[in-house]
Parts: structure tokens; sequence; C-alpha cells
């Protein structure tokens, strides 16, 4: 499996004090961050966005955006976060709630982020 190069986390809402952009090498790494970072996050129904985007050193990235929540902070996995994801894209993974049908059509309408998810989930490392 191709290892990450890095990861870029942008908090991009919350108090102007708290908005920064942080690089790290593992998902593990980035955990610790959007923990520490939703210690300030909201407690309600809404939250903080943070973009961020992998790279690995085979070239690959995507870019995804985590929702931040206080409620969360214990809960937080970036990386079953992007394997969920990827794992949606590539036509592995119906959520709850969207029939079969509506998912493939969705997914099948997206082939180049069908086909990238794909190759990301076969050659990347993700933990």
């Amino acid at each position: 499996m191709t290892p990450i190069k890095r990861i870029i986390l942008d908090r991009v809402e919350g108090r102007v004090s708290e908005l920064a952009e942080r690089e790290v090498r593992s998902f593990k790494e980035a955990d610790l961050i959007l923990r520490e970072w939703a210690k300030t996050a909201p407690a309600d129904r809404s939250y903080h966005k943070v973009d961020v985007v992998v790279e690995w050193e085979n070239g690959q990235s995507i870019a995804h955006r985590f929702d931040l929540q206080s409620p969360d902070i214990a809960r937080i996995n970036l990386a079953e976060d992007f394997k969920t994801r990827l794992k949606y894209n590539a036509g592995l993974y119906c959520p709850p709630g969207i029939s079969q049908q509506a998912y493939f059509n969705a997914v099948y309408a997206m082939p180049e982020a069908n086909k990238q998810a794909k190759r990301i989930l076969k050659e990347c490392q993700l933990s």
C-alpha cells in the first residue's frame, strides 16, 4: 500500500482565533488535532467545517469536508470517515435511508469519482 505523504486540515469555521491550517503525516495525528478542535465546536446540531486533503506518495489525493461537533470527540476517526466516503463513491456502500436504485444512479453519475475511489481503496494506505 502506498503510504500517506501528508494530510492537510483546514478549520474554516469557528472563532477567528481558532481558524487554522495544520499538516500531519498520519490519520492518528489528524484525529488528535480534530479532537482538540472539537472541544470548541458546537454542542448542538450545528458544526464547524474542516476541509481535509489527503495526499499519498503515488500522487493520489482526495479532498473531503469533515463536520466537527463537540459531542463527537470520542468518536472522531478520520480514516474510517474517509473509508466510508470512498466505499460510497466506489459503489461498495449504500447508506441507510437511500434506495439501492437512487444510490447506484448517484454513484455511476460520477464515473471519475468512482474510478478514483476504487483506485485509492486498492492502492493507498488508509490507516
